[in-house]
């Protein structure tokens, strides 16, 4: 079975601090939290996230679509160094 947690992101949305440590929390992101559902990156994060959730695409893959999207659309997020999982 695939491992889908990783190194949490921690991103502001809807005026609070949200810990993002798995593709399945990364899509739900995605899918209901983000400002705007538009731009390469975005649409490069939620095909990663489907990857993800399919198999075919590691959750350190995931993570790093999720975060090149969050900076894109101008979301605050901050890395952890991936430590401790």
């Amino acid at each position: 079975m695939t491992d889908l947690n990783f190194p949490h992101v921690i991103v502001k949305g809807s005026g609070q601090m949200l810990n993002i440590a798995s593709v399945e929390e990364a899509s739900a992101f995605l899918a209901e939290g983000w400002p705007v559902q538009d731009g390469p990156k975005f649409r490069a994060a939620n095909l990663a996230c489907l990857g993800g959730l399919g198999g075919s695409v590691s959750s350190d893959d995931v993570r790093s679509a999720f975060i090149g999207a969050a900076k894109e659309a101008g979301i605050y997020v901050w890395e952890t160094t991936g430590e401790s999982r």
